[in-house]
């Protein structure tokens, strides 16, 4: 029975121990400065730079973007002024003339010298001028729709300026 008691005496005296070193440690970290005093204040603090690191990189984004829109559109206007250059002024001609005048414009800018593609594209023109659709057109002159509706306005977009 001794023993039972002197083993609860040394628990009790282990606890009391641990009980008095986790007091000093809190009171230490509650009276330094610029340390949180709790966890919550802790978690808030966390939370505001975190915010603060968000809006910093958010605001580089929205600047990388704006970059990157005013170099496109830089190289955009660039490639229009050398189509406008190209352009004799516009009168009213026949339609063979305008389909010649089309394809000296493919066969000047295009990245593939492909006289046929060059010539597909001038019908295309041709045909969008009567009236045809974009998806009769690509049917008709077995080309993809994305390509007639990107070159339809493109010329589109010419002939506005």
């Amino acid at each position: 029975m001794s023993i039972w008691i002197a083993l609860s005496l040394l628990l009790h005296l282990i606890t009391l121990f641990a009980l008095i070193v986790v007091y000093q440690r809190c009171s230490v970290l509650g009276r330094s400065k610029g340390e949180p005093r709790s966890t919550l204040e802790y978690l808030e603090n966390f939370v505001k730079k975190v915010e603060q690191e968000n809006e910093t990189y958010y605001r580089n984004v929205l600047a990388h973007i704006e970059d990157l829109e005013a170099k496109w559109e830089n190289k955009l206007n660039d490639f229009l002024n050398k189509m406008n250059e190209n352009t004799p002024p516009s009168s009213h001609t026949s339609h063979a003339d305008d389909e010649r005048h089309d394809l000296d414009l493919f066969a000047k800018h295009s990245t593939q010298a492909n006289v046929a593609g060059d010539e597909a594209f001038a019908r295309a023109l041709r045909l969008h001028r009567q009236g045809y659709s974009p998806e009769q057109i690509a049917k008709q002159l077995g080309i993809g729709i994305g390509e007639t509706e990107l070159l339809i306005s493109l010329f589109n977009k010419k002939d506005k300026e």
